[in-house]
């Protein structure tokens, strides 16, 4: 996997703008900052607001599942030894 030249991130081929020269290995988010590109030139860009949005998605879908295993893990680890709770 190829490695922006700008951000040294680790990215998938699809998220760097193509070109040559200056604009060769540089990832999108790279290239809209430093100008090489416009956002609506680089469609694999994503602004700020659509991330924070998936981010706020995905930690609504798995809260459920993520809590209850949480509590599953810490039953067993620490309230295993509660009189009470153990039979």
């Amino acid at each position: 996997m190829p490695t922006c030249r700008t951000c040294n991130q680790t990215y998938d081929e699809s998220q760097f703008i193509g070109g040559i020269g200056p604009r060769h290995l540089v990832c999108a988010r790279c290239g809209v900052e430093a100008g090489l590109v416009d956002a609506n030139e680089a469609p694999q860009y994503f602004s700020d607001e659509v991330a924070k949005a998936r981010i706020s998605l995905f930690s609504k879908r798995y809260r459920l599942p993520m809590f209850t295993g949480a509590g599953w893990i810490l039953f067993l680890t620490l309230g295993r030894g509660i009189e009470l709770w153990s039979s």
